[in-house]
């Protein structure tokens, strides 16, 4: 998994076949922000206006980082899979119809949210069902995803063509958030000599900058997020 692709341009000759390990982390990453949203969201009663700020800003942002992943997969992946790999069309036209079915789910989070900005109390609960919902949709989808797609990609798309879903998702990220999104990528390893060749990847500026702020900006915005801090 590289941070950006680095400017690296498939000619046409490159040979078919990929490395997916990075898919697995993604797919953690979104289990572990979809399944602690709800209750996030269900913990602020009484919270300061610092907090619900904050956490509504969360909640809008992970809407927008599955909207922008599942949208370059729509636009990057299906229909390259459907040319090289006739077999695995059907697993594909269910990945569109799951992406649509999410993307609406999706859509009803952010009306839920701004409900609640107009009543705190009342909107919180039907904003919290609403993200249920995605995190339900999304674990049977990450799943069969993982299981029907990813095995076809690793053999019949280009290293390149990979890549540059990942730079696809990086280059969606706010200049001022992506430090802070590399550290929760960065927690969504599981496996620590995969964490440390992925952190050999990132450029040597953004491991700096990173350890001098990015560090430091996710814990304080974390504590806010949870609640640990007024």
């Amino acid at each position: 998994m590289r941070l950006m692709n680095q400017g690296r341009e498939n000619t046409g000759t490159e040979p078919f076949g990929c490395a997916t390990e990075d898919l697995l982390v993604v797919h953690r990453m979104f289990r572990k922000l979809f399944g602690q949203a709800p209750s996030i969201v269900r913990s602020t009663s009484g919270a300061g206006a610092k907090r619900l700020a904050a956490v509504e800003h969360h909640v809008l942002e992970i809407v927008a980082a599955l909207h922008t992943h599942h949208h370059g997969e729509d636009v990057m992946l299906w229909e390259r899979l459907e040319e090289r790999a006739p077999a695995c069309a059907l697993h594909v036209e269910r990945m569109r119809m799951q992406h649509g079915d999410i993307s609406e789910k999706l859509d009803e989070v952010s009306a839920r949210v701004e409900a609640w900005r107009g009543d705190r109390e009342s909107g919180r609960e039907p904003l919290a069902a609403a993200l249920d919902d995605v995190g339900e949709a999304l674990e049977d989808h990450l799943a069969d995803e993982e299981a029907t797609i990813r095995p076809v990609a690793a053999e019949y798309i280009r290293q390149s063509e990979w890549e540059g879903l990942a730079e696809h998702g990086f280059e969606a990220i706010p200049p001022n958030r992506r430090l802070v999104q590399l550290g929760v990528l960065l927690s969504a390893f599981e496996d620590d000599e995969q964490r440390r060749v992925f952190w050999q990847s990132v450029p040597a500026v953004a491991r700096a900058m990173y350890r001098i702020f990015g560090a430091r900006q996710l814990r304080k915005g974390q504590a806010l997020l949870l609640g640990d801090v007024a």
